[in-house]
């Protein structure tokens, strides 16, 4: 059995009192201990001084506050992003980004180490499915960010990896989330975006937590929306889109349908009118992106005057839009670059 300490973001509070009834410790210290990490963001356990210093060293010696290793920050110039590159325990490396786009401040979480989903425009397309990240790395991100911000308003699944391929380690970090003995945040605060994998949106409803939905679009025409996100062919948009239906009329959640907008490949007039109906059909707001360039892909970003034209079409279809401006650039903030940019830790010798 491996004697090596695992992290406190791992523990439920029933878990953590077992614990320490094991070392003759009454029940009550574990709200006191997870006080200390979650509300007031204690990064050691020498800095929990209404416990014993024995208590503080069995602590020590059996758990981590979290055990991701920060590889870099990366913040942009105009202070409004600040990429992280975390490596894990086993090597892998994940992205996480805060972003503060007016007074709140929204935390962007990675789901896995890679993605099957294949996107052409996306970085982290590029690397392949790469594994799934437990429920404690993925609260650790949060966490690790939530300090540094002083806390956040917001959480996106919208890093690395598709959350619905993942959606253990997904409800298990959201549980973490809104948990009052923990951060004890809203449901109504989160959201999840996803490819479009309709059977997990169907399984979300079985989750304690339902966040919004965010549906990555990009377009509306199917072949074309298979041929720019190759891991959506098993789900046509069809049974996608009555997924997202039964979500929403379910949970009373927002749906969101997000769209990367790429210069002459889904910003046509004829792509916004249908992007338009589709919308409005469906109820769902619009979230246009403007594309980050990434390295290798044959895309190009559109003008800030093209977003707002295309704005403009698809609201002539009553439908509502908002748009996400590039941000970022000068720290490689797409989803995938910074990981693919920062040089591998050095491998230690082997021994003779």
């Amino acid at each position: 059995m491996s004697n090596k300490p695992r992290s406190l973001f791992s523990l439920t509070k029933d878990s953590l009192a077992a614990w320490l009834a094991e070392q003759g410790e009454p029940a009550y210290r574990a709200g006191q201990i997870l006080r200390w990490v979650y509300k007031r963001w204690a990064a050691s356990f020498s800095e929990m001084s209404d416990l014993s210093a024995a208590l503080r060293d069995k602590l020590a010696r059996h758990f981590v506050i979290g055990q991701a290793r920060l590889v870099k920050t990366q913040p942009s110039a105009d202070g409004g992003t600040t990429k992280y590159l975390f490596e894990l325990s086993d090597g892998s490396r994940i992205e996480s980004v805060i972003m503060r786009p007016g007074k709140g401040v929204s935390l962007c979480l990675s789901s896995q180490t890679g993605c099957s989903t294949a996107c052409q425009f996306c970085a982290t397309g590029a690397v392949g499915a790469g594994r799934n990240l437990a429920g404690h790395e993925i609260v650790e991100q949060a966490w690790r960010m939530g300090r540094d911000a002083g806390g956040f308003t917001h959480v996106v699944f919208m890093g690395m990896g598709e959350p619905l391929r993942n959606l253990p380690g997904v409800i298990e970090a959201m549980k973490v989330l809104t948990d009052e003995d923990k951060l004890a945040f809203g449901a109504r605060k989160i959201t999840l975006s996803t490819c479009g994998i309709a059977p997990g949106i169907r399984d979300l409803l079985k989750s304690p937590v339902h966040p919004h939905l965010a549906l990555s679009l990009n377009s509306p025409y199917e072949n074309e929306r298979v041929r720019l996100m190759p891991g959506t062919k098993r789900y046509p948009l069809e049974r996608v889109l009555d997924a997202c239906a039964e979500y929403v009329r379910a949970t009373g959640r927002h749906l969101t349908f997000e769209y990367v907008l790429l210069q002459d490949v889904n910003d046509s007039r004829q792509h916004a009118m249908q992007l338009g109906d589709l919308a409005v059909r469906m109820g769902a707001n619009v979230n246009l992106i403007q594309y980050n360039p990434t390295p290798g892909a044959p895309f190009r970003s559109p003008s800030s005057e093209q977003m707002n034209t295309f704005r403009h079409w698809v609201e002539l279809r009553r439908a509502n839009v908002s748009v996400r401006f590039r941000r970022g650039r000068d720290i490689q903030a797409a989803c995938g670059q910074l990981r693919a940019a920062a040089p591998p830790r050095p491998r230690r010798p082997r021994s003779a």
